[in-house]
């Protein structure tokens, strides 16, 4: 599994913007020049360039000849796949200044959120009761109060499921129940097993401390699984 990180600074030169502009497909050119924000042109190149970053590295590694041109098919929810390459499975994400991006052999769904305290509003709209439950629990323990907030571990779980199955906000976000410690994604009624999933270090993914990044999939994972490359 690749797992690939870009800090957008280095394309907020119109020079270096414009050389990777050129490199991009007719298709995502589209999609740059239809977006009205800078920044939001800035984030939609960079995610092309993971992309494209990262099947290279697929086609490298399995010696196949390299397709200059690819084509993105959208699943029942929207979600992207390659066409020429049904069997490899990619994900992106972006927040604040950075944009990351997942390969793998497996679906799989990343999400990348800035650090913030997630109100009580806000778990009682979004999060399942046991989730609740464990948001009350800590908010009790003062020592704990300045370390990263386990509201936005368990939002930035969420949001890599509902990314990883391509269902997005068609899902109920209190349908199911993040495990932080256990590492697992469980239905809230049934309490079956709908995934796996992990935080990964900020520090190993090049991002400042302030970002908090998590993968799902299916399958559970291991310190072993994942290869990080930092673009610049």
């Amino acid at each position: 599994m690749n797992l690939y990180s870009m800090n957008i600074q280095c394309l907020m030169e119109e020079e270096t913007f414009l050389k990777e502009y050129e490199k991009a497909s007719v298709l995502r050119k589209r999609k740059i020049d239809a977006l009205n924000v800078k920044k939001e042109k800035i984030r939609s190149l960079a995610a092309d360039m993971l992309i494209r970053r990262g099947v290279h590295d697929y086609e490298t590694s399995l010696q196949l000849v390299h397709q200059p041109f690819l084509s993105e098919g959208y699943g029942a929810y929207g979600k992207p796949y390659l066409q020429q390459y049904p069997n490899l499975f990619f994900n992106v994400s972006h927040s604040g200044e950075y944009v990351v991006a997942v390969f793998s052999e497996e679906e799989i769904g990343i999400d990348l959120q800035i650090n913030k305290v997630i109100t009580d509003h806000f778990s009682k709209r979004f999060f399942s009761e046991e989730e609740q439950k464990y948001l009350a629990h800590y908010t009790k323990n003062d020592e704990k109060k300045d370390v990263v907030h386990p509201g936005i571990l368990l939002w930035t779980c969420k949001e890599s499921f509902v990314k990883y199955t391509g269902e997005g906000l068609q899902r109920s976000l209190d349908s199911f129940t993040v495990n932080i410690e256990k590492g697992i994604i469980t239905d809230a009624f049934s309490e079956n097993l709908l995934a796996h999933c992990i935080v990964l270090d900020s520090n190993k993914m090049g991002l400042e401390e302030d970002y908090i990044c998590s993968v799902s999939r299916k399958t559970s994972f291991s310190n072993f699984d994942f290869r990080i490359i930092q673009i610049s």
